[in-house]
């Protein structure tokens, strides 16, 4: 069907290319199927489709695959950072118990310096005290009046040393107040 368009004055007097109310709903929907949308579905036609609304074969797949893939990695990730952290916590687990075995390795030579009266300040080993999971080789060292006690403890892989330094007199053992008690490697 073909139309004819009618040139008419505007309001200003120029010429326009306006159309009449009826002509113009008329055309409108023929130009509407003339140009149907077209995408890549070798050549057919969309039936009034927007671009947007066409599905081709096999996008859900693709969809669904970027998806899966992207869990996948994300779990992967959030494993892998829980392992590491219940590998580090049981570590520093493990090296704070050590620190608490050499404390008190160190705690039960100066009892046994205030139990004992008659040291005279060689320097003695004692054997190994075990506590928990761990052991704690303990050195005391003289001359009197001052005191060094050496406690090294271990528990697995772990091993933490301290220090003990105070003076002995009068059946009192006297911490000095500077170096009494570290940490030493």
């Amino acid at each position: 069907m073909i139309h004819k368009f009618k040139i008419e004055n505007t309001a200003r007097g120029d010429v326009g290319g306006r159309v009449s109310g009826s002509a113009q709903l008329d055309i409108i929907p023929q130009i509407k199927n003339r140009f149907l949308f077209r995408a890549s579905t070798d050549g057919k036609e969309t039936d009034g489709r927007t671009p947007s609304s066409i599905r081709l074969p096999g996008q859900a797949l693709v969809i669904l695959l970027v998806f899966v893939a992207t869990a996948t990695i994300i779990t992967a990730g959030a494993v892998t950072v829980t392992l590491i952290n219940a590998r580090s916590t049981g570590k520093l687990a493990q090296g704070e118990e050590a620190l608490q075995v050499t404390e008190a390795g160190a705690e039960n030579e100066i009892l046994k310096l205030l139990r004992n009266p008659a040291y005279n300040g060689a320097s003695i080993s004692e054997a190994t005290l075990t506590v928990g999971n761990g052991s704690a080789a303990v050195t005391l060292v003289g001359p009197l009046p001052n005191i060094t006690i050496t406690s090294t403890g271990s528990v697995g892989s772990f091993t933490r040393k301290v220090q003990v330094k105070g003076t002995f007199s009068n059946d009192k053992f006297i911490p000095d107040p500077l170096t009494f008690w570290q940490e030493i490697n």
